[in-house]
């Protein structure tokens, strides 16, 4: 996480700025990176390893989905709260 982080930043300075994102670029990057290495890892899986490309997400090889419900139900509030006290903060 912290070398895609890394990665990005790197990224940012020695690309030039996406104008229509301001200061969310390096975030831009850090989602462009993950995107581009989400098919290298899942084609290393099951290739390389010979293994179910499930077993990425989980142990059981397979989406826990009553988790994630669990999750992201935690992670909504937060997000939407955080998102609208960076709004409250640029219109001050």
């Amino acid at each position: 996480m912290q070398l895609t982080i890394l990665a990005s930043q790197a990224a940012a300075h020695l690309l030039p700025p996406l104008p229509v994102l301001g200061p969310f670029t390096p975030m831009a990057w850090s989602i462009i990176g993950v995107a581009a290495a989400l098919p290298i890892t899942l084609l290393a899986v099951r290739l390389i390893e010979q293994r179910p490309t499930g077993t990425l997400s989980s142990v059981a090889g397979r989406i826990r989905r009553r988790w994630l419900t669990i999750c992201l139900l935690t992670a909504a509030p937060i997000d939407r709260s955080r998102l609208l006290v960076i709004a409250d903060r640029r219109s001050a």
